[in-house]
């Protein structure tokens, strides 16, 4: 029987759901233009990879920009598509009054706005109206995309709200529909206290835990989970497609008791659908993205080829919007021996319904919980799927 507070927000959601898509249509086309000015310059802050885009993808739209600024002392003076990148300061000082100043900055993005506008910047904006605008060439972009097409898949939303098992997931879920539709939306549940992928009011591990880490990054994950497992009782295999990443990796693991890294499977791969051969763009410390033009060729594997028989009892995965493929390469793992899963969902617009429905088509007997651990929504929103027979009860903890 649905308790009051799960029908109000079922009835909440229901009514967001139930907008007509021509209203927010119209406001993604047109938003950009409404806040700015007519012939106002246009001043991008952050040259990073957002950045970098946006101000490619404005180049082939013959759209001007008068100047790219970064906080960063180390970009200062470098030139990005023929543009000297200049301190915000001196951005602010140059184009305050009569710029429009599109803050790229995917992460933090909220600080810079009120950087700008404490240095007298008048025009301040984040970047998603530019991107809605130039949708066809923008967008998606992770997590950001138009609003219109989260009530194109009302009925996918409604039923993954269905599967999730307690009232803190459901609050999450709702605030997270919420500002899909709306950016702006600030009433976000704060973050989850405990550490990423092991909430302890939603499952405990167990002594012989078989773990599957994808996107082992530098081991940080694996080091929390065998802080929490007893030493050389448990298996693991981590992959990390990053060779830079990887190198990290395999020092982490060598400097492991040697009863430990003998039970630690090292893969410097990416994780998919099918075997394959893909192209890696490397990042910033702590991100690599698959693209075409990748300068980094590495192997792509099925968890359900790695593993074969063996029966991993929890896998986690931070691929960077490859996690449905990785699901569907997991498929025979997720029927037979039903493992925790922990599956980050911040990465594409969608994610946070189609993982659940993706897992829950393979498996009805799992249970799904929703937290994230990041202050703003574009980051560390985590969905685990969890076997009823590993569900805790209510009031218990690990």
């Amino acid at each position: 029987m649905p308790t009051t507070s799960e029908s109000s927000m079922r009835r909440e959601l229901e009514s967001l759901l139930a907008q007509d898509v021509e209203p927010l249509k119209r406001r993604s086309a047109e938003l950009f233009d409404q806040l700015r000015a007519p012939g106002a310059p246009l001043v991008l802050v952050g040259a990073g990879g957002l950045g970098r885009k946006t101000l490619a993808v404005l180049a082939r739209k013959g759209v001007q920009v008068s100047a790219l600024a970064d906080n960063s002392a180390q970009l200062h003076g470098t030139r990005v598509h023929d543009l000297e990148v200049l301190s915000v300061k001196e951005a602010a000082q140059r184009y305050g009054t009569s710029a429009v100043f599109i803050v790229t900055v995917f992460v933090g993005s909220e600080s810079v706005r009120r950087q700008l506008r404490d240095l007298g910047c008048r025009t301040v904006l984040p970047f998603y109206p530019l991107f809605w605008k130039y949708a066809d060439d923008l967008l998606p972009h992770y997590v950001f995309d138009l609003p219109h097409k989260v009530i194109e898949a009302a009925p996918a939303v409604l039923q993954a709200w269905s599967l999730l098992a307690d009232d803190a997931s459901r609050v999450e879920y709702l605030a997270n529909v919420r500002w899909r539709l709306d950016p702006e939306f600030k009433d976000l549940p704060p973050p989850a206290a405990h550490e990423i992928y092991f909430p302890p009011d939603v499952f405990a591990l167990e002594q012989d835990e078989f773990f599957v880490d994808c996107g082992g990054f530098d081991g940080d994950t694996l080091s929390s989970f065998l802080k929490r497992t007893p030493a050389g009782t448990c298996d693991a295999v981590v992959f990390e497609p990053d060779p830079a990443n990887f190198s990290k990796l395999e020092a982490f693991a060598r400097a492991l008791p040697p009863d430990v890294t003998s039970r630690i499977e090292l893969r410097c791969a990416a994780i998919g659908a099918h075997p394959s051969v893909l192209r890696l763009e490397s990042g910033n410390s702590t991100a690599s993205s698959l693209s075409s033009s990748g300068e980094i060729e590495v192997p792509c594997l099925t968890i359900d080829e790695v593993l074969g028989d063996r029966a991993a009892t929890f896998i986690k995965m931070d691929i960077e919007g490859a996690e449905p493929e990785a699901i569907e390469g997991a498929a025979k793992q997720i029927r037979r021996n039903r493992p925790l899963l922990a599956l980050s969902a911040y990465h594409s617009q969608d994610h946070l319904w189609r993982l659940p429905l993706l897992v829950h088509s393979l498996d009805p007997d799992y249970r799904y919980f929703l937290r994230h651990y990041a202050a703003e929504p574009v980051d560390a929103l985590v969905a685990y799927a969890v076997p009823a027979r590993r569900v805790l009860q209510p009031g218990r903890s690990a």
